[in-house]
């Protein structure tokens, strides 16, 4: 299943984005939270219209694992080396079982200061 679509507010270009404070993964049948121990957790970014990947980055680099057995983690603020324009991201767990699983995918906007998006 593909997660629904998802809208990050805007940034301006070189300006530090807010990152996504928290997210708990729960395993939709049960409830339980899904085990992050040893995951990979990468969030990729491609220019909206192009299939090439622009920026790419995972645990330890931009995402934390807040607590792997409780399913939380958090992609930190930071400064997005892209530029100005509209990008499609996706946030895509490899479970250590080795099921990939979509987290969250959406746009976001990286504006230009002082020019509207």
């Amino acid at each position: 299943m593909t997660p629904a679509g998802f809208a990050l507010p805007d940034v301006y270009e070189g300006a530090t984005w807010e990152g996504i404070n928290l997210i708990t993964l729960t395993n939709r049948q049960s409830g339980r939270p899904i085990n992050l121990r040893n995951a990979e957790i990468d969030m990729v970014y491609r220019r909206v219209g192009e299939k090439a990947e622009r920026l790419s980055f995972g645990v330890g680099a931009g995402i934390t694992i807040v607590s792997p057995a409780e399913g939380k983690l958090r992609v930190e603020p930071q400064i997005l080396p892209l530029p100005a324009g509209p990008y499609y991201f996706e946030l895509i767990a490899q479970l250590a079982a080795g099921s990939r699983l979509p987290i969250l995918a959406g746009t976001h906007s990286i504006t230009r200061l002082g020019v509207p998006s």
